[in-house]
């Protein structure tokens, strides 16, 4: 009896002496600010229309870092999120730097993000008084897009479309190993009609991607 307890001891202590398999995690949310422009020339209004929009974008980083039984060393970004959304429009006697503001009497402001990926179309969640629907997008065919449309009917040379506080949030995640680069990003688009007396032009601006790269 004595020696079957001990060899039974023996095998325990063998078992908890071994290495487990153990991992270093780093999270934290990743944020970034930005800012685009565009502008374009309407002939029919004599006008040239600049279309700026900025905002915050963000996304949790979680890296692990492992050294058994593998070495392996990953990271990834989730649910990328932009927040505080501002477009302005601007209407200009020309499209030079410093050329004069000219009144329009009336214009509608329109914006909308979506996935960058397009092949993937995950779940958007938005806060009023944003909304979540399919649109047609430059780059990916028809999607679901988080958008938002103001008008405005006063006349004036610069409009500009707050959302203080208000997020969109995509469902997504993006992962990798530490030795490439992991990106999060967001495309974005902003639609814009400006009014004359008797007359209108609309034109779509495709902003490009919005993007957080680790």
């Amino acid at each position: 009896m004595s020696v079957a307890v001990s060899v039974l001891s023996a095998v325990g202590m063998a078992v908890l002496a071994a290495p487990s398999a153990s991992a270093d995690v780093t999270s934290y949310t990743k944020t970034r600010t930005f800012e685009k422009t565009k502008n374009f020339y309407s002939a029919p209004l004599s006008r040239c229309v600049r279309v700026k929009i900025t905002g915050t974008m963000s996304a949790f980083y979680v890296r692990s870092t492992q050294t058994y039984p593998t070495p392996a060393d990953y990271q990834s970004l989730q649910d990328p999120r932009l927040e505080d959304l501002t477009m302005q429009v601007t209407t200009t006697d020309t499209c030079f730097d410093g050329s004069p503001r000219e009144n329009v009497t009336k214009a509608t402001l329109r914006q909308s993000y979506y996935y960058w990926k397009c092949s993937s179309n995950p779940g958007i969640s938005v806060g009023y008084p944003w909304s979540v629907g399919l649109s047609v997008t430059p780059t990916c065919g028809e999607e679901k897009v988080a958008k938002r449309s103001t008008t405005y009917s006063d006349n004036g040379s610069r409009y500009t479309q707050y959302n203080s506080g208000v997020k969109a949030e995509w469902d997504k995640l993006s992962s990798g190993p530490t030795s490439t680069d992991v990106s999060s990003c967001i495309h974005g688009v902003a639609d814009v009609t400006v009014y004359r007396p008797g007359k209108s032009d609309s034109v779509k601006f495709d902003m490009g991607n919005i993007c957080i790269t680790v």
